[in-house]
C-alpha cells in the first residue's frame, strides 16, 4: 500500500509537469539549488556555535588532550596538509572522531581507548577527510535534501518516546524510504571511495598498521549523532574491506 501510494503521488504531482511545464521544473530545481547554497553558507558560517551547543569543547592544557593537538599537528606535517582544521573534544565514553566542515571532533573515549599511534592513524584519516573538502560536500548534500533531513531526524528523535513514538514512526515512513531508495544510493559509490582515499592517504605515511589495529578494535569510528548520520553511515564500506585494502597495501609494499 505503501508503495503503490508512493508512485501514484509521485505521478500526480510531477508527472504532468514534467510533460506540460518542464521549463517550471527546471526553475523549481535551480531555485532550490540556490537554497541548498544558502543552506550550505548560514551552516558553515554557524558551524562554531553549533558545535558549542553541543558541548565540544577545546582541548584542555592540563590533560592529555594536549597530546592529541600535537599528535594531530604531526599528522598534519606527515601528509603535507596546512594549514590544520580546529580541534573540538567531545566528553563521551563512546569512541569516535568525525569531521565538520571547519573541524575535527574526537571523543573522550576515543582518547582513552586508543594508543597515541592508534590514535594519531585515526587523525590522519580524518586530516585527509577535511582537506580534501568532504565534510563541505556532505554539507551540500545535507542541504540539497534538508526537508529529509529534518524527517529523518525527527523519526529518529521520536521513535523511542512512549506511547505515541511508535506511531509517528509510522507516519514518518517517507523519511526511511526517501533516505534508503533515494539519497543513500546516489550517494554510496562517493561514499565508499572517501573513506577508501582517506585510509589510502594514512597508508601513504607509514601509518597503515596502526590504522588497522583502530579499526580492528572500534570497528568504525565515524559515530552518528543523528537520523540523518545514521542513514549515512550505512553508505560507507564495510571494516573487513577496508582492513583487506590495508592489508593489500602492506603486502605490496614489502615486495617493491
Amino acid at each position: 500500500g505503501m508503495a503503490a501510494g508512493f508512485v501514484v503521488c509521485f505521478t500526480l504531482i510531477f508527472g504532468t509537469s514534467l510533460a506540460e511545464a518542464p521549463i517550471h521544473v527546471v526553475i523549481a530545481l535551480v531555485v532550490g539549488a540556490v537554497f541548498a547554497v544558502g543552506i550550505t553558507w548560514i551552516a558553515v558560517q554557524l558551524e562554531p556555535l553549533s558545535l558549542d551547543l553541543r558541548s565540544y569543547r577545546r582541548p584542555s592544557r592540563r590533560k592529555d588532550e594536549a597530546q592529541v593537538v600535537a599528535s594531530l599537528s604531526l599528522m598534519a606535517a606527515e601528509l603535507g596538509i596546512s594549514p590544520i582544521p580546529a580541534l573540538r573534544i567531545a566528553d563521551e565514553p563512546v569512541p569516535g572522531a568525525w569531521t565538520h566542515v571547519q573541524t575535527i571532533v574526537v571523543t573522550r573515549g576515543m582518547i582513552d581507548q586508543l594508543s597515541k599511534e592508534q590514535l594519531q592513524a585515526v587523525l590522519g584519516h580524518e586530516l585527509h577527510h577535511w582537506h580534501s573538502r568532504d565534510a563541505i560536500g556532505m554539507r551540500f548534500v545535507w542541504a540539497c535534501a534538508f526537508p529529509i533531513v529534518l524527517l529523518c531526524n525527527l523519526r529518529a528523535a521520536v521513535a523511542q518516546v512512549r506511547p505515541w513514538g511508535p506511531l509517528i514512526n509510522v507516519l514518518l515512513w517517507p523519511a526511511p524510504v526517501l533516505m534508503n531508495w533515494l539519497v543513500s544510493p546516489l550517494m554510496v559509490a562517493r561514499g565508499r571511495t572517501q573513506e577508501f582515499e582517506a585510509d589510502a592517504a594514512v597508508i601513504a605515511v607509514g601509518r597503515g598498521s596502526q590504522l588497522a589495529e583502530a579499526l580492528s578494535l572500534l570497528k568504525d569510528f565515524e559515530v552518528a549523532r543523528t537520523g540523518w548520520e545514521a542513514a549515512l553511515l550505512r553508505t560507507h564500506p564495510p571494516t573487513e574491506f577496508r582492513l583487506e585494502a590495508i592489508e593489500e597495501a602492506a603486502a605490496a609494499a614489502a615486495t617493491t
